[in-house]
């Protein structure tokens, strides 16, 4: 049988003549520019929501329009999300810069940051959370406990598995969890530490385990933890998400005592205290400079 239409015609009828994409305008369209959109289109609606006070998008672009009319007399120009070459453009051959202004005022993405609770890899916080809840729940001390067995997902195993750096060295850090009851900053950055003999005694009692039933994309970084103790008893435990993640964020105590065990240390006790209380109550700042103050002040 003959063909009553070229492949060209083919082509025309049953591509061209459907195609239904067409562009949009919206697509080149910076940030500051769709929050103009969104304020001429509904100027009352609610953008921004932080504690008790809210700022609706007319309010939100004007005083958007006056910090680029301070910094313009500052001195400041394009920045690196503007022009050709942008930085959005560097990192993806796709950019969606209105993805950066879409549930504003809904969704906040800083509460989605992970904190470590640990100055540690990541493939140890979780163990390290595990190891410590046992300890706190049922009284372990290096004198009672006979062998500690760590089973972490088979990727983040063999990054940490007795490593030579010891806030990668997963054996080393849950000895010292055992023995401190904590892990520091100091402890964790310590290769001294490493070679104390205490430590060292316990460390050879620890076991890491890379388990390929724990390569879960949902959860990366679990860890199950097994604590075999001297009197025969044997107690467990999993940390599925460490604490200070998305899915088990800390409390405005646990991220006060992260910033306090890393504060105090450099600045002191008091001041420290001073600098968290601070940072707590930064809406009823009235300059900066009252924090760079308390920050310098010797």
């Amino acid at each position: 049988m003959l063909p009553m239409l070229s492949d060209a015609e083919r082509h025309q009828l049953l591509v061209g003549w459907n195609s239904i994409a067409a562009p949009n305008p919206r697509e080149a369209l910076c940030l500051h520019q769709l929050i103009e959109e969104q304020a001429g289109q509904t100027p009352d609606r609610v953008a921004v929501v932080f504690d008790q006070q809210t700022l609706t998008y007319d309010e939100l672009n004007r005083r958007a329009n006056q910090l680029a009319h301070h910094l313009t007399g500052l001195g400041v120009g394009p920045d690196v999300l503007e022009g050709e070459h942008n930085a959005l453009e560097a990192h993806s051959a796709q950019p969606h810069p209105e993805e950066m202004a879409a549930d504003l005022g809904r969704r906040f993405y800083v509460t989605e940051t992970a904190i470590k609770t640990f100055s540690v890899g990541y493939p140890i916080q979780s163990a390290l959370d595990a190891l410590l809840t046992l300890r706190r729940d049922h009284g372990l001390t290096p004198a009672n406990v006979d062998r500690v067995i760590a089973r972490l997902p088979q990727d983040g195993a063999g990054i940490v598995n007795d490593s030579a750096m010891p806030d990668v060295n997963l054996q080393y850090l849950m000895a010292v969890a055992l023995i401190d009851g904590a892990v520091s900053f100091d402890a964790s950055h310590s290769f001294d530490r490493m070679k104390d003999p205490q430590v060292l005694a316990v460390k050879q009692r620890v076991e890491l385990v890379g388990d390929r039933s724990l390569m879960d994309p949902a959860a990366p970084r679990s860890a199950n933890v097994e604590v075999r103790l001297r009197d025969g008893r044997t107690v467990s435990h999993f940390t599925r998400f460490a604490p200070g993640t998305k899915e088990s964020p800390l409390s405005t105590e646990g991220v006060a005592a992260k910033a306090r065990s890393l504060i105090a240390p450099v600045l002191g006790d008091e001041r420290g205290e001073a600098v968290i209380r601070r940072i707590n109550t930064l809406e009823t700042l009235s300059s900066v400079r009252d924090l760079v103050a308390l920050l310098t002040a010797v």
